[in-house]
């Protein structure tokens, strides 16, 4: 089912997002939030708003979504905000700590995934690119260890995906028949 979204709470004064979840119900998540938040620092927050006769302000930012969708769109956002400098008041990437390995999906059998380095062999990403589309919740994939392991299905998927959209040049040095970074 898509009966989820990527919310956001703001900030009504400096108008910055400082706390990214995902809920079937977002307003009504905000108001628990408000009640019972995760962390000190959010709590503290809601209260400095509360004195304030202010409350966060809620916002979409994807959805509908399925659960586990939602989930993976989540850590993408809060990766991104994190990586921009947003004041992200969020402990976690998810609700479990940031580097706890994701759980395969059923659709992620545990034989068969291509290592990082084998399906950047056999594209033209490097490995870098490929790890952040896993981070992104673009490309599925599962750790076991420390080692990251992407769906060939997913990986053609998202190599289809690639062909819709002309490059103005070469995309990696393997391209440009120079050495890999």
């Amino acid at each position: 089912m898509t009966d989820h979204f990527v919310y956001g709470l703001v900030d009504p004064t400096t108008k910055d997002i400082r706390y990214i979840g995902q809920s079937k119900e977002p307003k009504r998540r905000c108001q628990k939030h408000r009640s019972n938040p995760h962390s000190e620092e959010l709590a503290s927050w809601i209260e400095g708003l509360q004195a304030q006769h202010q409350k966060p302000k809620v916002i979409i930012l994807e959805g509908p979504l399925g659960r586990k969708e939602a989930y993976r769109r989540e850590a993408a956002w809060i990766t991104k905000a994190r990586d921009n400098g947003w004041p992200l008041l969020n402990i976690a990437t998810h609700p479990v700590n940031a580097h706890t390995p994701i759980e395969p999906s059923a659709k992620l059998p545990r034989k068969g995934g291509l290592s990082i380095e084998e399906a950047s062999n056999q594209t033209e990403y490097h490995r870098e690119h490929l790890r952040r589309l896993v981070r992104e919740g673009r490309l599925d994939a599962y750790r076991i260890g420390r080692m990251w392991f992407v769906n060939p299905d997913s990986l053609a998927a998202y190599l289809e995906e690639m062909k819709q959209f002309p490059q103005s040049g070469p995309r990696s040095a393997r391209e440009q028949g120079g050495e890999e970074e």
